[in-house]
């Protein structure tokens, strides 16, 4: 489990390094875009008065998507002077991370509970996010509790095929005490497995049929790697060489697969674009005055 500007009113205390504008804190929208520094956003979560789930939540958030970079910056800057505006005006906390799960599971334009075709695992579902909601109403669970409780829902869980919506509700099953970074993990694993799942049926695949691409695909990658450059070889040479394996080795895959592989994934990264958009919309809105 990882550990993952607004103007601010009179009497409210302006979190250290919050930008006036756009071109200013730029340093400090480092710590939220990137995720090697979670530590020093931690640090300047506790230092601001910001909820440490919540402030990771909104990093991985701003951070967007990790499979395709050149869409993090679209929206980005706006995001991250909300949520300093959030954190000056103290709604960085009272459980905001929570907050946003409850309005991810049944209020988001694609919301986790759309996602359960079956009544038995949405039941566990259920019970999942009663004890989040029982948490923000001060009941807190151990980390022993959230255990059994993983434990339990992964046994009634369906085993058919991939769910992302089962295991968004996973990722959430912590102690925010001892693992801040749950609720970021959330966002993270549904923004990466619901959009995948989404490309494939919008290109007419089913998942062993994608399965099976990936497959060759993924053998192809693993010996590719393993051609190292010889010691006595230069650049050229090296290149040269490659270029030759993949011309004499290529992936076990058809001109279909290939066309069809393209789609998907150019369809993955619009369905990505608009759910990010949406999962920030989701948290402006819980973190927002009144």
């Amino acid at each position: 489990m990882s550990e993952n500007s607004a103007c601010t009113s009179e009497g409210e205390q302006k979190p250290t390094g919050a930008r006036d504008g756009h071109g200013e804190g730029l340093g400090l929208a480092g710590l939220f875009t990137d995720g090697s520094r979670s530590a020093e956003l931690l640090m300047w979560a506790d230092e601001n008065g910001a909820e440490r789930p919540a402030i990771l939540l909104a990093a991985q958030l701003a951070r967007g998507l990790s499979y395709a970079p050149h869409l993090e910056s679209q929206g980005q800057s706006e995001f991250i002077d909300g949520i300093l505006a959030a954190v000056a005006g103290g709604r960085l906390r009272d459980n905001a991370a929570r907050r946003w799960l409850l309005w991810l599971w049944d209020e988001a334009p694609e919301s986790l509970r759309s996602r359960f075709a079956d009544h038995h695992t949405l039941s566990g579902a259920e019970c999942v996010i009663d004890m989040h909601r029982r948490t923000i109403a001060g009941e807190p669970f151990s980390a022993s509790e959230w255990r059994e409780a993983r434990k339990r829902f992964r046994a009634t869980a369906s085993a058919e095929g991939p769910a992302p919506a089962v295991e968004a509700v996973i990722s959430s099953m912590w102690d925010l005490k001892t693992t801040p970074g749950a609720i970021a993990d959330v966002a993270s694993t549904w923004i990466t497995e619901s959009t995948l799942l989404d490309a494939i049926e919008q290109v007419g695949w089913s998942w062993s049929e994608y399965d099976r691409t990936q497959s060759a695909w993924d053998a192809f990658a693993i010996e590719f790697a393993r051609l190292a450059r010889a010691p006595d070889e230069d650049e050229a040479e090296y290149n040269a060489r490659k270029q030759a394996y993949m011309r004499d080795n290529p992936p076990k895959l058809s001109g279909e697969d290939f066309a069809r592989r393209k789609s998907m994934e150019e369809a993955r990264t619009k369905i990505a674009e608009q759910r990010v958009t949406e999962l920030r919309e989701g948290f402006v809105k819980i973190t927002s005055p009144g």
